[in-house]
């Protein structure tokens, strides 16, 4: 046993065999899958091809499949986070279209209550574009400070749950 722990040290010299590096036979401990990474250069399919008859000659017993390129598995695991990402995006917009109509309620409230000052606005020469950017500038007032006040609970809310 101690010739096998100096052939790992000398193996990986970063690890210490002293310090509970166990290795165990394959046949003992098998795992679902073998991986083999290999740099390409030149016909892809040829080349997997090529690594399918490597593979064979060593043991025609074990079957080599699902090889697949890099960007593609990567592809795979952002899969999930993609749909995520969309599914999210899509109940925001649902979120916000509720929210756009409050907004839209609580400016028309706004207005009504303010009709008789607006009207005194017109009647001493205020024009129309000058009434107009009032009403905007209200409602910009209300919208950002929404945001501002979404923001300020949502960071917290953020690292509470990372």
């Amino acid at each position: 046993m101690d010739s096998i722990a100096s052939g790992l040290a000398q193996a990986h010299p970063e690890s210490n065999a002293d310090a509970g590096v166990m290795c165990v036979p394959h046949g003992q401990h098998a795992v679902a899958g073998i991986a083999v990474v290999a740099r390409i250069e030149g016909d892809l399919r040829q080349a997997m091809q090529d690594l399918r008859g490597i593979i064979r000659g060593m043991d025609a017993d074990v079957p080599a499949y699902d090889m697949t390129t890099v960007p593609e598995v990567i592809r795979r695991w952002l899969t999930d986070d993609r749909v995520l990402a969309w599914f999210l995006a899509v109940l925001a917009l649902l979120a916000s279209s509720p929210a756009g109509i409050g907004l839209y309620g609580v400016m028309c409230f706004s207005v009504a209550r303010r009709t008789r000052e607006i009207g005194v606005r017109m009647a001493l020469g205020t024009e129309a574009p000058m009434i107009i950017r009032l009403v905007i500038r209200r409602c910009l007032t209300l919208s950002l400070t929404g945001v501002a006040i979404g923001i300020a609970v949502s960071i917290p809310v953020a690292l509470l749950l990372a």
